[in-house]
């Protein structure tokens, strides 16, 4: 099992998940320009529609994933094999059941997918595409129970090099696909393919590093029982967070038009890439962080907590200034005039975006705490609240409204409320500092992005003006942020921390 420190093992995961996202990045945008230039809007509709839809069929893991992820924490730092191996055989059986459970409903919404769908024009072949797409979420549980036990174990970089070579493979050959045949079913299938073949080499690799997983070793009825009580407490969570963030694309569809399900799909294309940047950085302190909890030491805890907000804040406003900047010239450049939205729902967009960001410290914390009993509540009245509003700003405002309220729904629950939480049960004191901590980050990051706005306004259809604004947008909205809050101790200890790792060559 892994040896290595903490902050090895997390510059490690890092280094290797960032480069593999940015090899990711540039293979899937390739195949995503060809994509809406031969297949045009409505396959674009049709195919965010459906990967919104299939995203509700990630409930039949009932939070098991979840649950899985933190249960591997305790035997990994203890090196208990013996436990390690009956987790694995419990969850091999398990995931066997969420795979059938997932295709047998998937299945049965086939007769409901014409409730979904608001077209001009019927389409061809909408239940193939449905069924092929399906098989795909079905077979992504192939072996997940392998790759969780690699990240578990801080090695989320074997994960996310074995991804990229197998996506770079999967994405040459769909482009192939496009540019000869521009046929939907087949980029559909090579798509089903790769991801079958990057589980099965993912557990292999897992088998090596690990041979005593194979052994049968049954968990104890009470062991079982404790796993069944945090995924009852994790199922309510999850059913609340796809109703949160799952929602999106099927009320665009249904309220304002498929075809707008395709316009915004390419907005969040690249929000979603930005996103999974990010989220390796944070994903990759899991196990670590993890390892950090079991300590408990309430004091450790809340320093770094503090760091990884201020990085929050850091990154999420430099990355919103960029989208701000250039999204308009983005999507006028790849995917044509035709797909804007206008700059009211652009920012919108960008805002959710932002959120997301600032709240990438309390959900890690929430996720290696293993807090699913004590916010899942929290996040149901997130859900209903988002659902709710989501129908009547729609009608009212169309995609504008149906995201703002997302972002409603997000503010008044457990952006404040998770915190609260955190101090009282990790950290054993006061909130009211961090939420002065936030709201001061929030006013130095709307002053921070005043150069984004700017570049907002000056329409531009040429490649090198592009990449002049995102240079002015990030770099000015950079150096504003950096210099507002120079002497905060988070960015002091954070510079300390880079640089003191520069030195000893542990960052190339």
């Amino acid at each position: 099992m892994n040896a290595k420190s903490r902050t090895q093992n997390v510059m490690r995961n890092v280094s290797f998940s960032l480069l593999c996202r940015v090899i990711d990045f540039v293979f899937n945008f390739a195949v995503r320009i060809i994509f809406v230039r031969l297949l045009g809007e409505e396959i674009l509709g049709i195919n965010g529609l459906f990967t919104n839809i299939l995203t509700w069929l990630s409930l039949a893991d009932l939070g098991f994933g979840t649950a899985m992820s933190f249960s591997f924490y305790k035997p990994l730092a203890e090196k208990d094999e013996q436990k390690l191996s009956a987790l694995t055989h419990f969850y091999r059986k398990v995931y066997g059941i969420i795979m059938l459970s997932v295709l047998v409903v998937g299945l049965l919404l086939v007769p409901f997918l014409d409730v979904f769908i608001k077209l001009d024009a019927p389409i061809p072949h909408l239940t193939t595409y449905y069924v092929i797409l399906l098989l795909n979420t079905t077979v992504s549980y192939l072996f997940v129970y392998k790759s969780s036990i690699l990240r578990a174990d801080q090695n989320e970089y074997i994960i996310s090099t074995c991804s990229t070579v197998f996506n770079i493979l999967k994405a040459v050959t769909q482009i192939i696909v496009l540019l000869f045949y521009r046929d939907y079913r087949l980029f559909l299938i090579i798509q089903v393919l790769f991801t079958i073949l990057n589980n099965i080499f993912t557990s292999h690799v897992a088998n090596k590093k690990y041979p005593f997983l194979n052994k049968k070793v049954d968990l104890s009825k009470k062991e079982r029982k404790d796993i069944y009580q945090n995924v009852g407490a994790v199922l309510l969570y999850k059913i609340s967070g796809t109703l949160l963030n799952g929602t999106d694309n099927i009320l665009i569809s249904m309220i304002v038009g498929t075809v707008f399900v395709g316009y915004y799909s390419n907005y969040l294309f690249a929000i979603n890439s930005i996103t999974g940047f990010i989220t390796v950085i944070f994903s990759s302190i899991y196990g670590s962080l993890g390892n950090l909890l079991n300590d408990k030491n309430s004091k450790k805890n809340e320093e770094v907590f503090n760091h990884l907000v201020y990085f929050g804040y850091f990154i999420g406003c430099i990355t919103a200034a960029c989208f701000i900047g250039v999204f308009n010239d983005y999507i006028r450049i790849f995917f044509g005039e035709q797909y804007l939205l206008d700059n009211a729902t652009m920012l919108v967009i960008v805002f959710n975006y932002y959120l997301s960001c600032i709240c990438q410290p309390i959900w890690t914390f929430r996720e290696t705490a293993g807090m699913f009993k004590k916010v899942k509540y929290t996040m149901a009245f997130a859900a209903i609240i988002n659902l709710v509003l989501s129908i009547l700003l729609g009608y009212l405002w169309g995609i504008f409204g149906i995201i703002l309220a997302s972002a409603i729904s997000r503010i008044v629950t457990y952006f404040w409320y998770e915190p609260v939480l955190l101090y009282k049960d990790i950290f054993k004191t006061d909130v009211y500092k961090y939420f002065i901590k936030i709201g001061k980050y929030f006013l130095l990051s709307l002053i921070a992005l005043i150069p984004a706005l700017i570049m907002m306004f000056v329409e531009n259809a040429m490649l090198f003006l592009l990449i002049i604004k995102l240079a002015i947008s990030g770099l000015g909205s950079l150096i504003l942020f950096v210099l507002l809050t120079r002497k905060d101790s988070s960015l002091k200890s954070l510079y300390a921390i880079v640089l003191s790792k520069l030195k000893k060559g542990e960052v190339k």
